[in-house]
């Protein structure tokens, strides 16, 4: 009998063995699946976070550029507005134009400060600050014409100019902070 007892907890041990040996495989093989489904859902959430932040800078570029291209058209616009001074007529329709070319660009001027960050959304205000000036003074150059004012009228082409500078520094400082913002993108 105690042969027989011997070869059963032989035989008990073994089969033991077998399913400890099993079951820690089993687990290690559980572990190493675990670990690799971690490793797949960190890289695809890697891949999507890439993708948004190519989709973010995508639209940032789309903004920036519609928010130039729609300054350089009223800037066109406003050095029309200034030829045009003399005359009631041709006048008229283009500062209706500016006004609608402004309006443009306050939108395009919004959605700039949306996107951001502060040193571009702060370079579009100032921008769109200096063309909202220019127009003025452009209308108060009609003004001086219309009036007869010699000396306004030459009072008002100096300051025209001077928003003209303004302007252009206000572009170079916009263009020159949204190409920093594009080139870290």
């Amino acid at each position: 009998m105690s042969s027989l007892i011997v070869t059963l907890l032989v035989a008990l041990a073994g089969m033991a063995g077998t399913l400890a040996s099993a079951l820690l495989t089993q687990r290690g093989a559980n572990r190493l699946k675990q670990r690799e489904l971690e490793h797949a859902d960190r890289q695809r959430a890697d891949e999507r976070n890439h993708a948004h932040q190519l989709r973010r800078h995508q639209q940032r570029c789309d903004a920036y550029a519609e928010f130039i291209t729609l300054a350089g058209t009223l800037q066109s616009v406003i050095y029309e507005l200034s030829i045009a001074s003399q005359s009631e007529e041709s006048y008229e329709g283009r500062f209706q134009q500016a006004r609608s070319d402004r309006a443009a660009l306050l939108r395009q001027t919004h959605r700039v400060l949306l996107e951001g960050p502060e040193e571009v959304s702060d370079a579009a205000h100032d921008l769109y600050t200096a063309m909202d000036q220019w127009i003025s003074v452009a209308h108060r150059l009609h003004k001086a014409h219309a009036e007869g004012f010699a000396d306004e009228i030459e009072s008002k082409r100096r300051n025209f100019t001077e928003g003209l500078n303004r302007y252009r520094n206000q572009r170079s400082a916009f263009v020159c902070a949204a190409r920093n913002v594009i080139d870290l993108g």
